[in-house]
Order: C-alpha cells, then structure tokens, then sequence
C-alpha cells in the first residue's frame, strides 16, 4: 500500500519508532485487503495496461524524477519510490491474494523492473531508516503517485493523519518515562486480555444464522439446528388470568450528627397475563400451551397454531410464536428468539481480566493507556454486539413471516384436502354397502 505517514525521528526513541511505523504499516495493508476482498477493488485507468506508462513510468523516468542532494539520499527517494510504485501497481492490476502470476503480462513485467531498480538502489546505500523516510511520508507518496490517488489512499490519509499525533505522543510518554520492563509486562497483558473475548465475539457475529434452504421449519443458530416444531389445530380451549405483580424497593437515609437511619418505602405494579390454549389436531389429539405475559387475540373455535423452538435432541423447547389462521394474524415472540439467537451474553465477563493488570500497573501513562484501550475494545465490542443482535432480529422477522407462515398454511390446507378426501371415499363406501 502506498500511502503512509511522515515521521520525525527526532522525537521518538529508535525501537518504538520503529515498531509503530512498522504497525501503520500492517494497518494501512490490512485496510486495502478488507476493501479489496469485500469487492471493492481499485479500477483506475490501469485497469487497461495499454496506458501503464501513464501511471506507471518507466524505470528510467522514475530515477530521473526522484534525485536527492547526495548520492545516498538519490537512492534512499529511488527505492521508496520503486517500493511505492511496485505495490501499487501490485494492487491495482493483481487479486486476492494479490499474486503476481494473477497480474496482467505488462505489468509484471514492469513489477519485476521496479523490484530489480529497488534492490539496486537498496545495494547503493538507499535502504534501512535512509529509504523509510521517504516511503512514510505522505507527500513523498503524493509525488510518486503523480496526485493520481484512489479512494483508499484518501481515506487512509486521513485515518493515519488522525492517528498520528496519539502515535507521537505515547511514544515520546513512554521514552520520557520511566516505564521499566515489569510495567510494559503488565501493560500487554491488559491489552492481550481484551483479544480472545474479543475474537469469540466476532467470530460467533459470523457463524450461520436463519432458516436452513431446504426445509423452512430447521432454524440454524450457529453449530445448533433447532426443529421449528408447529401444534396446529382448533381451538377447543382458551384460558387468560391477569394480575398486578407488586414489587417493593426499599432505600435507607441516615440523617445529622447522631445517623439517624430513615428507612423509605417505594412500590409498584405491573401487568402480568398467562394464558393457556387447547389445541385440538387433525387427529383428534389435544395439546395445551401456556404462554406469560403474550395477550393473543384469539377464541375458540379459531384455526391456530403454536410454533416451538426445539433444541437437538430435545422433546419440548421455547415457544416463540401463535398463528391465528382464522385472522391471519401471527404474534411472534421476539424477546423469546433472542433468548436464542443473542449471542456475548458472556462478553462482559471476559472484559474482567484485562481489569486486573490496572490494579498493578503503577506508572501513569501506562495506566491511562491500558485503561483508554480497554474502554475502546470493549465499546466497540458492545457496539458489534448490539449490531449483531439487531440483525438477526430483524432478518428471523423477515423469514418467519415470509417462509414459515405460508409453509404452515400450506401444511393446513394440504391436510384439510387429505380430510376432505377421506370423508368422500367414506361416504361412497357407506353409500355402495347401504345400495346392496
């Protein structure tokens, strides 16, 4: 990727220099490999090679172009610029992964030209600090590129001229200080507790949610597969209790000299409502279901139906939804599916060991710094959390009104015809015995 920040090393001690600009680096390829991968992959003018000289010049104009005040500064602006060049053109014309038997034949070409120029300006005195200089800094990128710079090269731009002054600053705090080994001990270890609660999370963002595409009645969540299980029939029976549940809070106040305690009580209701319907099937088979704290319009006589979540290998389950077929109304429980599909129930406890190390780290601005990061992953786990959650809701909403509903009806009105037919053939049977 080529676009990077200019540094001053007057500030910054030699390794931690080192070591962020090496991490601006990762980041700056890690986002051109996340918008690439998800489609978004640069279609320039080089997207026909027959213009490559246009964006891409020749070995020759390119030392022509960049030329220092000495013989090594000459070839430290030649290989940043040929290692600029080169991973560009890389990036443009390659795919993931980006290999370069993946490129058009012009422009590995002119990618083996740029890396053999890099390596001999390399071989000159140009590599090592002399060559990172000026392939961080973004004016110097801005000159290679000829201004001719993608939508990414923007955007990382301004993300890395936001990041660094934080750069700057926890690196002069932390050669300023005096942080010793033990305290970046403990400072890593707050930081690496945030990561495998972290990655659990995503990870189980990603893993396979909704309904199964073969069979509308299989609910996958994760590894797990539950049975959409359906009780339908009439209504032969229908019970509802409501009720005010009271709840008391308590509070005590200790007033003047003496703490004379004060004790005050606070209450309130609120509304509660079981239910319970008989459901009579086809088969004569009846089948009751209690639900709390639903209030379904039904009564009976009405064609319904109780749909039931039910785990593997597992007889009964969580009901989740009642379908009025009578009505065609359908009441879903959406409290009751994201008891199952809610994924980082756990999140907050993970977040707990990387608390601990606080209570030991004694310098200031490792503290701060420990402290700012776990703030920000875990808000940012939250928020990924949250998103989550919101999506699956919303998407199990979408299928079960569109793939479990009409499968259901499908289900009623199948069995109704088989009924229907069976009372007809009866009939004629009874009607040919009393004929004879």
């Amino acid at each position: 990727m080529s676009v990077k920040l200019q540094r001053d090393p007057v500030h910054h001690g030699p390794t931690t220099m080192r070591m962020s600009v090496v991490a601006l680096i990762v980041l700056a390829n890690l986002a051109a490999v996340g918008a690439t991968a998800h489609g978004q992959h640069s279609s320039g003018p080089v997207a026909d090679t027959g213009n490559l000289d246009a964006r891409y010049p020749p070995v020759e104009v390119v030392r022509e172009r960049h030329k220092g005040v000495d013989a090594q500064d000459t070839a430290a602006r030649q290989a940043a610029a040929f290692t600029i060049l080169a991973l560009r053109l890389k990036d443009e014309t390659g795919k993931w992964p980006w290999r370069i038997e993946d490129m058009p034949p012009v422009a590995q070409e002119r990618h083996r030209e740029y890396m053999a120029a890099r390596d001999e300006a390399v071989a000159a005195g140009g590599g090592g600090t002399a060559m990172h200089k000026y392939f961080s800094s973004t004016e110097f990128t801005r000159e290679v590129l000829d201004h001719q710079m993608t939508w990414k090269d923007r955007a990382l731009i301004v993300l890395f001229d936001t990041l660094e002054p934080i750069v700057e600053a926890f690196d002069r705090a932390v050669n300023e200080s005096d942080v010793d080994g033990a305290q970046i001990g403990w400072l890593a270890a707050a930081l690496l507790a945030l990561v495998p609660g972290t990655l659990v999370l995503y990870v189980s963002g990603r893993m396979p949610f909704g309904l199964t595409k073969l069979n509308p009645l299989a609910w996958r969540v994760g590894r797990r597969v539950y049975d959409l299980k359906a009780h339908s029939g009439e209504l032969v029976g229908y019970g509802q209790h409501r009720y005010l549940k009271q709840h008391t809070i308590t509070t005590t106040e200790y007033h003047g000299h003496a703490s004379i305690p004060t004790k005050h009580v606070d209450s309130f209701h609120t509304k509660h409502v079981d239910e319970e319907l008989w459901i009579r099937s086809s088969d004569g088979r009846e089948s009751k279901v209690r639900l709390a704290n639903w209030d379904v319009d039904v009564r009976e006589g009405h064609t319904v139906s109780a749909i039931g979540a039910i785990p593997p290998n597992k007889d009964e389950g969580r009901t989740i939804a009642i379908i009025n077929h009578s009505t065609d109304q359908y009441f879903l429980k959406e409290d009751e599916v994201m008891k199952i599909a809610r994924i980082g129930r756990w999140y907050t406890w993970t977040i707990a060991p990387s608390m601990l190390p606080l209570f030991v780290i004694k310098n200031q601005t490792a503290w701060v710094t420990a402290f700012a990061a776990l703030v920000v992953v875990s808000q940012l786990g939250w928020s990924y959390r949250w998103w989550v959650n919101r999506r699956r809701r919303a998407k199990f909403k979408k299928q079960f009104v569109n793939r479990v509903v009409p499968a259901l009806e499908a289900n009623l009105r199948g069995g109704a015809k088989l009924q229907d037919t069976a009372k007809d053939l009866l009939k004629g049977f009874a009607g040919g015995l009393l004929d004879r």
